[in-house]
């Protein structure tokens, strides 16, 4: 059996993955897009408006600049995708999972109980929030820990709903494995 996290065990059943909502990836990917344009404009622009100071030596140094804008651009948009994918928040029968990858080589990995929680809130701020129906959820624990948050989900309310089910369900049926309950359908 496939694992998302090291200490998932071989009985424990998944009710929600989430990541980031796909707008924001998407607008970071938009905004080193408009930067490989403005690379693309300097190409084309900067000997046509200087020609006597962008000789044949300043050229090449200028297109070997550029080509390694583009690297650089290209590396970003690898790494932006690199971290919407393995940042995950995950919903079991037991626990809740915030697998945060901060960096290539820096991951930080938070469990808590679902049997901790105490209050479970969700909030949208701002007007693509309310356009594309995403937000953060918080979720607070008995414990004197941080409070648990994932944030910028898509459809806020739903995820609070299931989390609060499961949470019922555990307590009603103690350690016993709680019913699937019906997840909402995700937007395309």
């Amino acid at each position: 059996m496939h694992k998302l996290f090291e200490s998932q065990r071989d009985d424990e059943k998944i009710f929600l993955v989430i990541r980031e909502h796909p707008i924001l990836p998407a607008l970071r990917l938009l905004f080193v897009f408009g930067l490989f344009l403005i690379g693309l404009a300097a190409e084309f622009f900067i000997p046509r408006l200087l020609p006597t100071v962008v000789n044949g030596a300043i050229l090449s140094d200028l297109s070997l600049v550029i080509h390694i804008y583009y690297l650089g651009l290209l590396l970003g948009a690898l790494l932006l995708f690199i971290f919407f994918y393995l940042s995950v928040q995950i919903v079991t029968e037991m626990r809740m999972v915030d697998v945060d990858q901060a960096g290539i080589f820096r991951r930080k990995v938070t469990e808590i109980q679902i049997e901790n929680v105490e209050e479970v809130t969700s909030r949208s701020h701002g007007v693509l929030a309310t356009i594309f129906n995403f937000g953060d959820v918080t979720v607070q624990t008995s414990s004197a820990e941080v409070d648990f948050v994932f944030e910028n989900v898509a459809h806020p309310e739903e995820v609070k709903k299931i989390i609060l089910d499961i949470y019922e369900q555990y307590k009603r049926l103690g350690h016993r494995n709680p019913r699937p309950i019906n997840l909402p359908t995700p937007l395309t």
